[in-house]
C-alpha cells in the first residue's frame, strides 16, 4: 500500500486588519480562519502555528516584499501590532504544520 502524501498546506481564510488609535498610538489588529482542509478535501488537522509578515509593495502589482525577520505566533487569532515603520504597506500571515510545511502568505493591505 503506497503512502498518503498531504498537497501543500492551505493558505489562511477571512484574512482581515483593522487599526485603532489609543493615545496617540495606532494598534493594528489582524485577523484570519484557520482552514479546515487541504486541496484535497483531507482534513488539515496537524496546523502547528503561524507566521507573521511585515511586507512592502516596491512595484505597483506584484506582491510585497518581506521586511524583516518573520514572527512565529500561535495558531490563535487576532494578533496585534502597533507602531508600524510607516512605510510597510502589507501584513501577512502564513500557516505551517507540524511537519514544518508552510502555506503561501496570505497578504492584506495596511489600512
Amino acid at each position: 500500500m503506497g503512502r498518503h502524501i498531504k498537497p501543500d498546506v492551505p493558505e489562511v481564510i477571512d484574512l482581515d486588519v483593522d487599526v485603532v488609535n489609543i493615545g496617540g498610538t495606532d494598534y493594528y489588529t489582524i485577523s484570519w480562519t484557520i482552514p479546515t482542509h487541504y486541496s484535497d478535501s483531507s482534513i488539515f488537522d496537524d496546523a502547528q502555528g503561524n507566521i507573521y509578515y511585515y511586507g512592502h509593495v516596491f512595484i505597483k502589482g506584484q506582491p510585497p516584499t518581506i521586511y524583516g525577520t518573520p514572527e512565529y505566533i500561535d495558531l490563535s487569532s487576532p494578533h496585534t501590532d502597533q507602531d508600524l515603520i510607516s512605510w510597510i504597506t502589507h501584513l501577512g500571515i502564513a500557516v505551517y504544520n507540524n511537519r514544518g510545511e508552510k502555506s503561501e502568505i496570505e497578504w492584506v493591505k495596511r489600512p
